[in-house]
């Protein structure tokens, strides 16, 4: 399970105008803050991790200011559920929950909890897919966000890679066995960047959860 996902990593380049040439100008659900602006380059977070995956507290950095922009907090390993926090306010963004390998995206209870995507979960030999139903009202309209979730990268796909999905964001990891690891997230400029972030620390803590009971 440590080896990259091969079908997948050639498909190492993200286009900064991934979405200009699709009928999807973008994908926006927690809010427009998060979205990553057009006249920008893609957008990289470095994912650091705080304490142990146990406990498991997560700081997102922007990589070009080096300025952190999203915590998470909570015993998120044995709650299966994420919340992400602004780091300069820590006011509540957005709250990811898991039941075995299935994800709901949600407002957080502050703003009503209203479910925002429906993300159900399935085991591969090498790898897990996710595959995330939009039910907001700013991206229902949306095809399926299809991720594929390996140990050392994870790929966000907008529309199901067979079909020609677009490659929306890309997440490679440094696994350190002595210290804390470290994700680096690239998000297409459209994308929202709070819904990449969520999913990606959650999918890798139940991933790593997963395998340490089989």
């Amino acid at each position: 399970m440590g080896q990259p996902l091969t079908k997948y990593a050639n498909t190492n380049f993200i286009a900064d105008d991934a979405l200009r040439n699709t009928n999807y100008k973008r994908v926006l659900v927690v809010g427009e803050d998060h979205v990553v602006p057009y006249d920008q380059h893609r957008r990289t977070l470095l994912i650091r991790q705080q304490a142990s995956w146990s406990g498991g507290d997560h700081e997102v950095i922007d990589a070009n200011t080096q300025q952190a922009v999203y915590r998470t907090s909570g015993r998120v390993f044995s709650t299966k559920q994420v919340e992400l926090v602004d780091a300069n306010t820590g006011v509540p963004v957005v709250t990811v929950r898991s039941k075995g390998f299935n994800f709901i995206i949600c407002r957080p209870s502050s703003e009503g909890g209203d479910v925002l995507v429906n993300v159900n979960g399935r085991r591969h030999l090498t790898h897990y897919t996710l595959e995330g139903t939009f039910v907001c009202d700013t991206a229902r309209n949306l095809p399926p966000l299809i991720v594929k979730a390996g140990f050392v990268d994870m790929y966000f796909f907008l529309g199901r890679p067979s079909d020609n999905g677009v490659l929306i964001g890309r997440m490679d990891a440094e696994r350190n066995l002595t210290s804390k690891d470290t994700m680096s997230l690239a998000v297409v400029p459209g994308v929202d960047a709070a819904l990449l972030v969520a999913i990606c620390i959650l999918a890798d803590i139940v991933r790593r959860a997963d395998e340490a009971t089989n």
